[in-house]
């Protein structure tokens, strides 16, 4: 049973991309020090990544008080936020980088909310995880 599983192991291995979307700004020291070899990508802003989401982006789906605009939802938002990535050249290009760094290296994809879902972080991670496992 053991030499079945040992000859299974590193197909195994390679499926499991080394993609984490649960670092924050508030843990970031924190993980940099227990993660020596990890690699870090802030995609909290457009200036800093083209993985950050776009700022009109924001602009349209948040109110001034951080609550969902009339027209908008998580959904849509999320729906959103994906066409963007898709679409964008500069962030396909970034994805495809991140996905060569993540066959050696773990992978962080660092932002302002705890919750990768809440800012996009959750879809990245499965964008770029969706070309590695192929």
């Amino acid at each position: 049973m053991v030499e079945n599983l040992e000859r299974w192991m590193p197909k195994l291995v390679q499926k499991s991309p080394n993609v984490r979307d649960d670092c924050y700004f508030t843990i970031l020291k924190y993980y940099q020090r227990h993660f020596l070899n990890g690699y870090f990508e802030i995609v909290t802003a457009p200036h800093l990544s083209p993985l950050a989401i776009p700022t009109q982006l924001l602009h349209a789906a948040f109110s001034r008080t951080g609550q969902w605009s009339p027209e908008w939802n998580a959904r849509r938002f999320d729906q959103a936020f994906l066409k963007y990535l898709v679409e964008s050249p500069k962030a396909q290009h970034r994805i495809k980088e991140l996905r060569v760094i993540a066959r050696s290296k773990i992978v962080f994809l660092v932002g302002y909310n705890p919750n990768p879902s809440v800012c996009g972080r959750k879809l990245l991670k499965n964008l770029i995880q969706e070309g590695l496992n192929r």
